[in-house]
């Protein structure tokens, strides 16, 4: 896909209604992501993204993560490397994010969407300012902190073993999603969070079919692609759903609640299950445990 064909699509989709044109976005930004001449850390931008009110290419950004960069520089902070995990562990405890707020999606909308499926999830840890985002296997962490003055930003740091380790700013690359306008640019930076029917890869299950979420979704249209536990009584949502054949598809108010609050299609062998959960079912759980 060209540029210009990107651009041009964009522009149509926007034309055609936000819902509609975030559909298009997202799947137009993993076409671009698979396109082998896209590298991981690459600062040429393909568009406008330097959000010239806020110069947030340019200003030094003084979030979370940046402080921490600067501890390490100043030998005040040290990340500690373990096989598996690499830098996870010791980055949660220094940016004080609890383990108990890991939340798993296995839908593949990400930057590690060749790494993400219903039995290998990605894992996102949070606070109010901060989100650390690990999938098994990958050779970066991904980190989005929210900055007083630039609104989001957006960081990797690669899982090698150094005696200082980096994070790289991820100024255009993580923006060709984490835009209000999408693809085409010129809206400003954001977080979000989407929800659809996905398959046992991670992939869309059908066209057109993942939506941003919001505090106006109905409950029953949420955390699609993502493993929900927890009690809610008669009330359903689309978490827990893995789409393994057609039937699968039926809209999520027409499923029983029960059992809802357990995931479906995860392997015991997965790192992330536990021995004790709601009602003695077995739940994901955080990596660091039982290893």
């Amino acid at each position: 896909m060209s540029e210009s064909s990107a651009l041009t699509i964009g522009a149509l989709a926007r034309a055609a209604g936000y819902r509609q044109y975030a559909q298009y976005a997202a799947l137009l930004a993993a076409a671009v992501l698979l396109r082998p001449s896209i590298v991981l850390g690459a600062q040429e931008l393909r568009y406008d993204r330097e959000y010239p009110v806020m110069r947030y290419s340019t200003r030094n950004p003084t979030d979370r993560v940046a402080e921490l960069q600067r501890m390490i520089a100043r030998g005040q902070a040290e990340l500690r490397f373990e096989p598996g995990r690499g830098y996870l562990v010791s980055l949660l405890a220094w940016l004080d994010v609890p383990v108990s707020s890991q939340m798993l999606v296995f839908s593949g909308t990400s930057l590690q969407e060749r790494l993400v499926s219903a039995a290998r999830p990605r894992a996102i840890y949070f606070k109010d300012d901060i989100y650390v985002a690990w999938s098994q296997g990958s050779d970066v962490l991904e980190i989005a902190a929210l900055d007083a003055n630039l609104g989001p930003v957006f960081y990797t740091l690669r899982q090698e073993e150094i005696d200082t380790p980096d994070f790289q700013r991820q100024a255009g690359l993580c923006l060709e999603c984490h835009d209000t306008y999408g693809l085409s640019g010129g809206g400003v930076p954001r977080f979000l969070i989407g929800s659809g029917p996905t398959d046992v890869t991670g992939q869309p299950a059908t066209h057109g079919s993942w939506q941003l979420t919001t505090d106006e979704t109905p409950l029953s249209r949420r955390w699609g692609g993502w493993y929900v536990t927890g009690t809610h009584g008669d009330q359903v949502h689309a978490g827990n759903i893995v789409i393994r054949r057609p039937d699968d598809l039926a809209p999520p108010e027409d499923r029983p609640a029960a059992g809802m609050g357990m995931p479906i299609g995860f392997t015991r062998e997965s790192r992330f299950w536990r021995s004790v959960g709601p009602q003695g079912r077995r739940v994901p759980d955080d990596p660091m445990a039982g290893r």
